[in-house]
């Protein structure tokens, strides 16, 4: 008869058991039965005996408790559907370049502590995933933060619209190889997917105040045009183009960007630039504020440096000295130079408390050498970088990671 089976925990936290035979531990058997004086091989023979049954014994109770445990602790797997491949996710092929560590980057220019060129500094050393997904009041974007409100109130739209009003609201259109022309002020899109199209202005100069482009999805296209806020919008699916001429008098907030492509060595993409066609449209006061988006874009592939810059902050011919730009509470990873910041030497060029994840080139570009552009009278506070596996602060030159800026 088996009494006493009690589970206990070993030294190593691994479950084992107590046993007792009879009221008395198998010890104490076998103590009794070797002070009767049998012979010694009797004694021994049945030690052999008493250790088997304990053993055996000892067995079915470590079944027994493992059984019980795996039906508390198992999980039905049968419960999970299989992975699928989200709508509209275009896969990329796999990097054409292998890279034995981030050091292998070559820097186009040269950085405070006077790098000869090629540089070699190394960029964001493969960090771990970003711990900060807060910056300030904004919960860092992504796919599912962004984009359509509603996908199933869409339908589908084949000719481009041109606005009719002022606060004309246009909402819940699948745009395919077409967009929305825009005329008027205050005009509202909302809950609308372009997919090979685009929002824009009359011209790339126009100036249309107020308007909003709000919870919409961007499948490889972008738009132009002054006077255009962007909010929560999802951006994916760009290969070889830009995404915004000229935005001015407006506000990027909440937009997630992503599975952005070169596809060769020709393309020169940028996220936001400004090139004023007709002289009189020049508008130095851009008034462009830039907060809380998240450029999530490949810094390491074959053709990762054609994006020339995710925001390429200067005038026409980099000589007009633009003003009154807020990039603040942004997540930045993308190849080339992340931000090239040829404006004018001002306070009203506010760069602050952002994260740069990696990058190509170098994090930021400056100009020491052009009248009036320098970086002196800038803000620059309270950013950070990721810099050999560790989220660190990123101040200007003589500060700390000051010499990941690059001047020309």
């Amino acid at each position: 008869m088996l009494t006493n089976l009690k589970p206990a925990s070993g030294a190593s936290g691994r479950r084992s058991a107590s046993l007792s035979v009879m009221g008395n531990d198998v010890k104490q058997s076998v103590w009794r039965f070797s002070a009767r004086r049998r012979p010694v091989h009797l004694r021994r023979a049945a030690e052999v005996v008493i250790s088997l049954v304990a053993a055996g014994v000892a067995v079915v109770v470590f079944r027994t408790i493992q059984k019980d445990l795996y039906k508390q602790h198992s999980v039905d797997f049968k419960a999970f559907p299989s992975a699928t491949v989200a709508k509209d996710v275009t896969k990329v092929p796999e990097r054409r370049v292998e890279r034995a560590s981030r050091g292998s980057r070559v820097g186009r220019a040269s950085n405070a502590a006077g790098d000869s060129v090629p540089s070699g500094v190394a960029g964001a050393a493969t960090p771990p995933a970003p711990s900060a997904d807060m910056l300030g009041p904004y919960a860092k974007p992504s796919a599912s933060s962004t984009g359509l409100s509603n996908p199933a109130l869409l339908t589908r739209q084949t000719a481009t619209l041109t606005t009719t009003a002022d606060g004309q609201v246009i909402e819940n259109l699948d745009f395919v190889g077409c967009g929305v022309q825009i005329r008027h002020a205050n005009v509202i899109i909302r809950n609308c997917r372009f997919t090979g199209g685009f929002v824009r202005t009359d011209d790339v100069d126009a100036l249309r105040p107020g308007c909003v482009v709000r919870d919409c999805e961007f499948v490889g296209c972008g738009g132009y045009g002054r006077g255009v806020s962007l909010y929560r919008n999802y951006v994916h699916g760009i290969r070889d183009n830009d995404f915004w001429r000229n935005p001015a008098d407006c506000t990027w907030e909440g937009n997630y960007f992503t599975d952005w492509y070169a596809t060769s060595n020709q393309p020169h993409m940028d996220a936001a630039q400004w090139y004023w066609i007709s002289p009189t449209a020049d508008k130095f006061a851009l008034n462009f504020v830039v907060r809380g988006n998240y450029w999530d874009l490949d810094a390491n592939y074959a053709y990762a440096n054609q994006m020339n810059a995710v925001l390429f902050v200067q005038g026409n011919a980099g000589t007009e000295l633009v003003t009154n730009v807020t990039i603040e509470y942004n997540w930045f990873k993308s190849g080339g130079y992340v931000i090239r910041l040829h404006a004018k030497d001002d306070a009203s060029i506010q760069i602050n408390y952002n994260i740069w994840e990696d990058w190509g080139w170098g994090p930021i570009l400056g100009s020491s050498t052009r009248p009036g552009q320098g970086i002196a009278n800038i803000g620059f506070t309270g950013n950070q970088i990721w810099r050999n596996g560790t989220l660190q602060p990123f101040e200007k030159p003589g500060g700390a990671n000051g010499d990941l800026w690059y001047f020309f």
